[in-house]
């Protein structure tokens, strides 16, 4: 067996101890906050982003909705321009594409 030498202990060595645990300890603790700081920043874009997109969703949905009654409407103008057309004879032309979103 080989023999290992003894530290010495002396208040020197002990007080260097206490200063490297103590940088080491505070170096771990910054790194977590660093962390959590990071992941509460990411979390919380997450969160407004997730907002914006259901409001895009509803706005999609709300828009095509609007864009299903303007067809809607052009539809019905056309039939009573055409109805329009065939008792009066003359019937004012109305763009089909007129007022869609």
């Amino acid at each position: 067996m080989a023999k290992r030498k003894k530290r010495r202990n002396s208040l020197s060595r002990l007080l260097e101890d206490v200063v490297d645990d103590t940088k080491d300890f505070v170096d771990d603790l910054t790194d977590r906050a660093r962390d959590v700081e990071g992941d509460l920043r990411h979390a919380m874009t997450d969160g407004f982003q997730n907002g914006k997109k259901k409001k895009n969703k509803k706005n999609k949905k709300r828009r095509k909705q609007l864009n299903k009654s303007v067809r809607s409407l052009n539809e019905s103008i056309e039939q009573m321009s055409k109805q329009a057309a065939k008792t009066d004879g003359a019937a004012t032309k109305v763009k089909a594409g007129a007022g869609s979103l």
